[in-house]
């Protein structure tokens, strides 16, 4: 079915054509969903109802639709060399004429009407599952793999709005009296034909090249003996046919509350439009999840509640307002339909590139003998069993049972479908009973497609509070992605959120010298104390590397605690404003105050902030050495004040000082100054203090000791602090920032020489 196709060209289909192909099938959805309802087996178990069908028999028109599939096993050999587009639009046009033939029930009655409705609907069927048997490769041939579970999802939504749509007409025309019973339903049908004439056209306009064919030195039964060995192409055969299974039991739901509650046929089909609201909700919300979780755990979830409805349906007593069957049958509807998209889709993604029809074919054949066994079975548990004094609340009671029996199976063999991209279980269960957990994912789903670059960082942001391996696998994918603004974002989360997980990913990125976020990834390995984080990093040390790039390796080391690099750090910051970038000694300035956060880089504190005349640099460096020394508040709250309001840091700042008397009785003094913006006076009083409070301020600090204190109970930083503001001035543009910092310094110095001289006295 893959040969070459004219000039040359494979039968995968190109960009263009792939998206005019799956504009076409959505086309060919929406009609054949207006079509389908009014031409299935819910109308036409309802005509076979007004002629008084057995149960045996309305078990076979539930299942006629996959019993069919039989016919499958000629397609291959029928229609081979044909192409498969046109072969899925021939056959679906002809089931549109067999329907023709419902005008003649008009005409019979009894046993003949019924074996004309069952041999009708059989052709219909027949036409049905020609189309069927290549219907699943049509669907692989038009839709990316990277986005078949979404595009499945979206399939059926449209599907369920047009089904939607067509049983509200349903219900409006029997509603009519001059409609009410037969001739409404066959009127129901013939409007269906028209429909289903619409979609098979559009079939028809789908540009595909593969063709039907049988394999060269493969017959049928080999292949399909083959597939049934290989447990990763069995298992998804024997969910789909098991899913379906169950659709033909749990279609006895509109023959129970037709004959067992008694309701006419315009409530019939009113319940079987909750359906058609349950469908579209149930495809709704799979959509964020069928790509991301995979269908896998979907499965045993959604299996798991219809064996629960199945039970309730089993054991529900028939004197309940009638609301509650709709309820009911709202619910099953909404994990049935659910459960009948991800098993498709697990059937799509296991068809293989080579021999797609024989395995679609044996797909088919093994359903049609399941829908057989299970439609006669379920029919006869109806027709055949005696009621159970204490078991059975009604005649449906063992069908019901035997569906709940099959959707255990289903749990069972959806356990056993290969993993691949799907979660586990447990990983679903921590996604979708987590409320933080739940957020995350549906912010993960809707990145994909938000294009506002604030509305991405939001989204990114959500997931960095996620530690779910989703989480994780998007931020991979966005961190290996072609965007470069997303990638920085991406390489911050991961300083501030650190993921194991990804550490190579990290060190791949920060081992590309051309990459343009290598910087951003050099500061993220600073987050992660781990062997290989390090390892990379000392090697750009030796790499003969950029000062840039060996700054921020030194900053991510000194995060490792690596005490050994201070020594090559102090001898970059020597080099000063002429030889080092400015952002390169924020870089190594932060790294000397992360390991040695109250040693001699005070001393010339505030001569290295005022170097490059800049008022942003200066206030930079003095706040990474001014925080690391411990102090709070932080002098960036002081900062930030006096920004937004010129004075109201100083004000702050001079209120929580006058705890010390040298502060307090200067106080109006120092208000006065700031408020005539005399800075370079205020720089000069604070030198003065400085000197009379802190020993040791304005002499040189001696060799290989720590300056200050007295039998070495004073701390060492205060006087190393004070020579730095003493020995420097600051420029212009920088006095007032500049002079807040260094009356931030002198509180500090002044405390920390009290609690020393109270811990000497006490």
């Amino acid at each position: 079915m893959n040969g070459p196709g004219p000039a040359g060209r494979t039968a995968v289909l190109s960009a263009a054509e792939r998206e005019q192909g799956f504009s076409a099938f959505l086309s060919h959805i929406t009609w054949n969903g207006l079509g389908v309802f009014l031409l299935n087996n819910t109308v036409v178990s309802l005509m076979a109802i007004h002629f008084g069908a057995s149960n045996l028999e309305l078990g076979y028109i539930n299942a006629a639709f996959h019993v069919t599939g039989l016919v499958s096993l000629v397609v291959p050999r029928l229609f081979r060399g044909r192409r498969i587009a046109s072969v899925f639009g021939w056959a679906w046009m002809t089931r549109g004429f067999v329907a023709i033939f419902y005008g003649l029930l008009l005409f019979l009655s009894g046993s003949v009407a019924r074996f004309t409705i069952i041999l009708i609907f059989t052709g219909f069927c027949v036409a049905r599952a020609v189309g069927v048997a290549v219907a699943h490769a049509v669907q692989r041939e038009v839709m990316r793999d990277r986005e078949l579970g979404g595009s499945m999802v979206r399939v059926n939504i449209r599907l369920g709005y047009a089904q939607l749509a067509a049983q509200i007409l349903s219900f409006g025309l029997l509603s009519f009296a001059f409609l009410e019973g037969l001739p409404g339903l066959i009127t129901i049908a013939y409007i269906g034909v028209v429909m289903n004439t619409v979609a098979s056209a559009y079939l028809l306009r789908i540009p595909g090249r593969s063709v039907v064919e049988v394999t060269r030195g493969d017959r049928a039964i080999p292949v399909a003996l083959r597939i049934f060995r290989n447990r990763h192409a069995l298992y998804p055969i024997l969910v789909h046919c098991l899913g379906m299974g169950l659709y033909v039991l749990l279609a006895f739901q509109v023959v129970f509350v037709r004959r067992v509650l008694g309701v006419p046929d315009s409530m019939a089909i009113l319940f079987t439009l909750t359906g058609a609201v349950a469908a579209i909700l149930a495809n709704i919300g799979l959509k964020p999840f069928a790509d991301n979780l995979g269908e896998k755990p979907l499965l045993i979830v959604t299996s798991g509640a219809l064996a629960l409805c199945a039970l309730v349906w089993a054991m529900v007593p028939v004197t309940l307002p009638l609301v509650l069957y709709y309820v009911l049958g709202f619910v099953t509807y909404l994990f049935l339909r659910s459960l009948l998209t991800l098993k498709a889709t697990a059937l799509v993604k296991a068809i293989p590139e080579r021999n797609r029809i024989v395995y679609t074919s044996t797909a088919n054949v093994t359903l049609g003998v399941v829908a057989l066994v299970l439609g006669l079975v379920g029919g006869a548990l109806a027709d055949l069993v005696l009621p159970v004094p204490g078991i059975t609340s009604h005649q449906y009671t063992f069908t019901f049972l035997l569906a709940a029996l099959i959707a255990v199976l289903a749990a069972v063999f959806s356990a056993k479908l290969p993993r691949g991209r799907s979660l586990s279980l447990r990983e679903t269960a921590d996604i979708v009973f987590s409320a933080r957990n739940l957020r995350a994912f549906l912010d993960a789903n809707q990145l994909d497609f938000a294009v506002d670059p604030s509305t991405r960082e939001s989204l990114l942001l959500s997931l960095e509070r996620s530690s779910t391996p989703l989480a994780t696998r998007h931020l991979r994918e966005r961190l290996r992605g072609p965007s470069v603004a997303e990638r920085e974002r991406v390489l911050r989360i991961l300083f501030r959120t650190p993921r194991p997980g990804l550490v190579e990913d990290i060190i791949s990125e920060a081992n590309d010298r051309s990459s343009y976020t290598r910087r951003d990834a050099i500061f993220a390995l600073g987050a992660y104390r781990d062997e290989r984080a390090e390892a990379a990093l000392r090697s750009i040390l030796v790499a003969h590397e950029s000062v840039e790039e060996v700054a921020v390796a030194l900053k991510s080391l000194a995060r490792h605690g690596c005490s050994d690099t201070l020594p090559l750090i102090r001898q970059y910051l020597k080099w000063g404003a002429e030889r080092l970038p400015a952002r390169s000694e924020l870089d190594l300035a932060v790294a000397e105050s992360i390991l040695d956060p109250r040693g001699e880089q005070l001393e010339y504190l505030f001569t290295a902030a005022f170097s490059r005349h800049s008022a942003s640099f200066a206030v930079t460096r003095l706040v990474i050495a001014l925080n690391r020394i411990g102090l709070n508040p932080g002098v960036q709250e002081y900062l930030r004040r006096e920004s937004n309001t010129p004075g109201r840091g100083f004000t702050e700042l001079l209120e929580d000082a006058s705890e010390f008397e040298i502060i307090l009785t200067r106080r109006p003094h120092l208000q006065e100054l700031v408020r005539d913006e005399d800075f370079g006076s205020l720089w000069r009083w604070i030198q003065e203090a400085l000197i009379a409070a802190v020993p040791g301020a304005d002499t040189p600090a001696p060799e290989g000791g720590d300056a200050g204190g007295s039998a070495g109970t004073a701390p060492a930083w205060p006087p190393r602090l004070a020579r730095s503001i003493v020995a420097a001035t600051p420029p212009a543009g920088l006095e007032r920032s500049g002079a807040l910092c260094a009356l931030y310094a002198l509180h500090h110095c002044l405390a920390a020489s009290a609690e020393s001289a109270g811990s000497v006295t006490g």
